[in-house]
Formats: C-alpha cells, sequence, structure tokens
C-alpha cells in the first residue's frame, strides 16, 4: 500500500507502524502465530521461520509502560529457546545450493538474536528500549525524510527499507520518561537494528526505501527543478501545521475523556447522595408508619385496656 494524502496523515499512519521494529512483526505478517520448523524451502517459508524467532524473543515482553525486570526462571525459559542453531538451518541441506547462502546470512542474524536473548542485561534493555522512543517523534523524522513511503504487509520488506532511516531517527524520537540511560539506549538500538538486518537478510534480499532529493542541488543540477528548495520549504510549513491540527485534535480529545470521567464521578456522587437521602427517607416513613399504627391500636382500644397498658 502506498500511503499518500496530506503529511499529517501519513505521519498518523506511520506512528502506528514505526514501532513495529521491535515488537509488533505478527501485525504485518499473514501467518498466525507459527512454527521455528522449516515446511518447505522457498524463500517465503525461510523468512518466516526466522521471523518466528523474533516474534520469540518478544513474547515475554510485559505490557506497555510496565516495570521490565525478568526473573531468573523468565530469563533462562526466554535464553532455552534458542539452541545453539536454528531448527530453520536444519532445513539447510533440503534446499538447492542458490539459496543456501539465504540460509547463512540468516543464521548469522540467528546467533546475534541469541547471543542478546541470552544475555540478561541486554535482554531487558532490548525490551525497554522500545518504551523510550516517542512513536509520533519517529513517524515525524521518517515522513521527513522518505516524504511517501510503501507500507507493505510484508514486515520483512517494511522493516528492512526503513531500518537505516530509524536507526538516524532514534536520537530525534526519546521521550522524556525513559529511566534508561542515553548509552544504553543506543547501544540497544544498535545491537537490534543490526541484528534485524542480519536475520531478515536485508542487504541481499530488500531494496532500501529511496529518500527525496536534496535541498541543497545547485540550479546547474539538470534534473533539479529550479524552485525545488522553495517547495519543500512550503512542504515543510504544510506539514507542521497538520502536525499542529494533529495534535490539537489529541489534545481536544484527551481532555473530552478527562471531562468524561469527572463528569462520570460526579454523577456517581450525587447517585450516591441519593440513595443515602432515599434511605434515611425510607426511616421517617417507617418511623410514621409504627407512630399510625400505635395511635390506631390505642384509638381501638377502651380506656381500661388503656390505663391497664400504662396508655394514660
Amino acid at each position: 500500500m502506498f500511503i499518500k494524502g496530506s503529511i499529517g496523515f501519513r505521519t498518523a499512519a506511520f506512528t502506528a507502524a514505526v514501532m513495529l521494529s521491535f515488537c509488533a512483526v505478527s501485525a504485518f505478517q499473514d501467518e498466525e502465530g507459527g512454527t521455528t520448523e522449516l515446511t518447505e524451502c522457498t524463500q517465503q517459508e525461510i523468512a518466516r521461520c526466522y521471523t518466528q524467532y523474533v516474534r520469540n524473543f518478544y513474547s515475554y515482553s510485559p505490557p506497555y509502560g510496565s516495570d521490565i525486570t525478568l526473573s531468573e526462571d523468565t530469563y533462562n525459559e526466554v535464553c532455552r529457546g534458542f539452541n545453539e542453531t536454528s531448527s530453520c538451518y536444519a532445513g539447510f541441506d533440503r534446499c538447492p545450493d542458490s539459496m543456501k547462502a539465504n540460509f547463512t546470512r540468516r543464521e548469522e542474524g540467528y546467533r546475534a538474536l541469541r547471543a542478546l536473548a541470552c544475555d540478561r542485561e541486554a535482554y531487558q534493555d532490548a525490551l525497554k528500549v522500545r518504551y523510550c522512543v516517542d512513536p509520533r517523534k519517529m513517524g515525524e523524522c521518517i515522513v521527513e525524510e522518505h516524504g511517501e513511503y510503501e507500507l507493505d504487509r510484508n514486515f520483512e520488506k517494511f522493516f528492512c527499507a526503513y531500518s537505516p532511516t530509524q536507526k538516524a531517527c532514534y536520537d530525534r524520537a526519546w521521550n522524556a520518561s525513559c529511566t534508561l540511560p542515553l548509552e544504553a539506549r543506543r547501544t540497544a538500538v544498535t545491537r537490534i537494528m543490526t541484528t534485524g538486518e542480519l536475520i531478515h537478510d536485508c542487504e541481499r534480499m530488500y531494496q532500501r526505501a529511496p529518500k527525496p532529493r536534496s535541498t541543497n542541488a545547485s540550479a546547474s543540477d539538470p534534473e533539479a527543478p529550479g524552485n525545488c528548495t522553495a517547495e519543500i520549504s512550503e512542504l515543510k510549513t504544510l506539514q507542521r501545521k497538520a502536525l499542529q491540527t494533529l495534535y490539537s485534535l489529541l489534545e481536544k480529545v484527551e481532555a473530552m475523556e478527562e471531562a468524561y470521567k469527572k463528569e462520570h464521578i460526579e454523577n456517581a456522587k450525587i447517585a450516591h447522595q441519593q440513595t443515602k437521602s432515599i434511605e434515611a427517607l425510607e426511616l421517617v416513613v417507617q418511623g410514621l408508619q409504627r407512630d399510625i399504627a400505635q395511635r390506631r391500636l390505642s384509638e381501638s382500644q377502651t380506656p381500661s385496656e388503656r390505663s391497664r397498658r400504662g396508655l394514660f
């Protein structure tokens, strides 16, 4: 799918996808889950088999925003899931020579992924660092670099096309709430992205996404439009306005949600007070009913009966 339209819309669309480099592989895969066993010798099946290990790598990640401290048992279980040689590589001999180089490159990525999974501190940093990225800032950076981009359902193709730009954009996308030290973030990102490029065989299998022509092209360049710089400047202005509009809308939605919560709480308080008032009124009514019943009983009795009962 080739994303066009307003820059603000493209940024919002990319924001939804940008974190896929870390954890949401399944959103871009046609298969639902899968095994790390090679079922047939095709490029698609080889890619699926190795990508399943990436899924497994993040399978112990807690919900967004949660504290990431792995227990010894969990860490050991993660590491045990990565044997010295991948089960995908077991199908190496069944494939023709023309495809064996693909196994060799991907297996190098698998070994790098295993090294991450079996290094407790590095593994925890890999899980933490994805919560350190503001996806909106990352989306802005990617869109600014590429303008338009192809949001392909094939995760590998998408990852490989934009991984160099993502690596360059991380320092512009950190959020303020991140507790991971800056150098630890950069180290984790470098290892994750390099490992991803290897296990997905980006260099040989997929093309990088082209970047727009530089705005520094000279007027003598026959291929550079004369007003290119002005047009790009105008587009960036439109981009800023679109993003401001988007953020304004998001703030309004958040304000509406907060107002709804307050109204809901206030209504609950009023309902509680009304319930208490009704209960108090019911007690008063019950007391009056007892008084009335007692008076009726008294009126129905003779003076002598009332005297015996001490009513007067």
